[in-house]
């Protein structure tokens, strides 16, 4: 969407793109499972009062394998504007050390048993 909507703004042809900007609720950029896992740490790393990640150990845990699994050269060559190309063929990592978002959640819930990835609206969650 965004290129597309830059696309559409770049060419200043309100006659069949009358465009302002565009909003995007929930995008997939490339294989969703290998995104997903591909920008989990940098989530973690922005959101860190959130998530309540602020052991400096586990967060360099984190991103020493965000690293090694390769998903920072993929976030930082492909997920940026533009691209350095056509983002390659991927799959969720098999290697259990690259599934990332298990570790995460392990770290979270050790801090607060109550945490909810669907619903990260405060550093301090009450359990019903």
């Amino acid at each position: 969407m965004p290129y597309i909507a830059s696309a559409m703004l770049d060419s200043n042809d309100t006659a069949h793109f009358n465009v302002n900007g565009v909003l995007v609720y929930d995008p997939v950029i490339g294989e969703f499972d290998y995104g997903a896992a591909a920008t989990a740490v940098p989530f973690v790393e922005a959101n860190r009062n959130i998530f309540g990640v602020a052991n400096q150990t586990d967060m360099d845990e984190l991103s020493t394998r965000h690293a090694q699994c390769g998903f920072k050269e993929f976030v930082d060559k492909y997920l940026v504007f533009p691209p350095a190309g056509t983002q390659p063929p991927t799959a969720y990592p098999t290697n259990l050390t690259c599934r990332l978002h298990g570790i995460i959640n392990s770290y979270v819930a050790g801090i607060n048993p109550c945490f909810n990835p669907y619903s990260i609206v405060s550093p301090h969650f009450v359990c019903l």
